[in-house]
């Protein structure tokens, strides 16, 4: 079984200007510290004991990604492309990514960037390291102002136009504020509040 498995990845990659390579000495010895820096963060699972444990095989001349190999073995959870020029750093984390503690994976990357800082290497981090926001914002107040005019227009009349706006907007007060209650006792998506936005102004 691999509980850990269940939690949520993301990846930092590392690139280099062209013509120079990531697995110099210094440069690996950079990433190889951000990776067990990072690694040693209570929420991220600890990949050493999965790294290859035959550093020659590891060092075996291929055309495709391998290990990035510092001091003869290979560096847990780091991948590094055929030409040296571009190396990503995988992490699972014990949880989604979603249900991360704010700040955790600012930290993970703050933490590869200072490591290779100075060295000429650029962290990357992909966007599955950032959780999902609810795409709720100035829109859903233009779309509320467009259907008011057309309701006016349409109507003729103040009262006949806010009316239906006004029971709109309680529809929503009430769906969005009992989601946030019951996110209290229950575990909603983060998609909850939109869900209930829209279906609210419907």
């Amino acid at each position: 079984e691999l509980p850990a498995a269940s939690g949520g990845a993301g990846n930092i990659v590392f690139t280099v200007p062209e013509g120079a390579r990531l697995n110099s000495e210094d440069r690996a010895s950079a990433i190889a510290d951000a990776a067990t820096e990072i690694a040693a963060l209570p929420l991220v699972v600890d990949r050493s004991s999965l790294a290859p444990t035959n550093p020659e095989a590891a060092q075996s001349p291929s055309e495709s990604p391998g290990p990035l190999i510092l001091d003869g073995a290979p560096v847990p959870g780091v991948v590094v492309s055929a030409d040296g020029s571009v190396a990503m750093l995988q992490m699972q984390f014990t949880m989604p990514v979603d249900e991360l503690p704010e700040g955790t994976t600012e930290e993970a990357v703050g933490i590869a960037e200072q490591a290779v800082d100075g060295t000429g290497v650029t962290a990357l981090p992909s966007d599955s390291l950032d959780a999902m926001h609810p795409p709720i914002g100035g829109h859903e107040a233009i779309g509320i102002g467009i259907a008011f005019v057309v309701l006016l227009i349409t109507l003729g009349s103040l009262w006949s136009a806010g009316l239906p706006i006004l029971t709109a907007l309680t529809g929503v007060a009430i769906g969005v504020g009992g989601a946030f209650a019951l996110s209290n006792t229950i575990t909603l998506t983060t998609a909850t509040p939109a869900l209930a936005l829209m279906v609210g102004l419907a």
